[in-house]
């Protein structure tokens, strides 16, 4: 569910611009180790951040009558300091989550990642 909640809270354009640019940085980064469960990580972290950010800038906006009326609604159906409560005790797991149905839309749908299995 709290998975969920981020891909409403950024909505589809949010979720594809932010993901590539979280990628094209985080791949272009000299320090990262170049492997998918960081990267996985790295990318459900940051969107969560983003959708923690662009919830409280549509609180901001409800306040001053500029409302996204899907947040609106959103809000009609679970409470602002709900969602914010929900997003603040993410998990390791749903960061996972998250991160990895991205890179797996992104992957089914790009030839942008190849991954490939190193033996040790």
């Amino acid at each position: 569910m709290k998975a969920l909640l981020v891909y409403l809270l950024l909505g589809n354009d949010n979720i594809i611009s932010t993901s590539f640019k979280v990628l094209i940085e985080l791949i272009s980064d000299e320090n990262m180790e170049k492997n998918r469960t960081e990267l996985v990580f790295k990318l459900g972290n940051k969107l969560i951040k983003f959708a923690q950010y662009k919830l409280m800038q549509e609180q901001d906006n409800i306040k001053s009558n500029e409302k996204d009326y899907r947040l609106y609604y959103l809000f009609k159906i679970i409470s602002y300091d709900n969602i914010y409560k929900l997003l603040d005790n993410i998990s390791e797991q749903v960061k996972f989550e998250v991160g990895e149905s991205i890179i797996r839309i992104i992957g089914d749908k790009t030839n942008l990642f190849t991954f490939r299995i190193k033996n040790i």
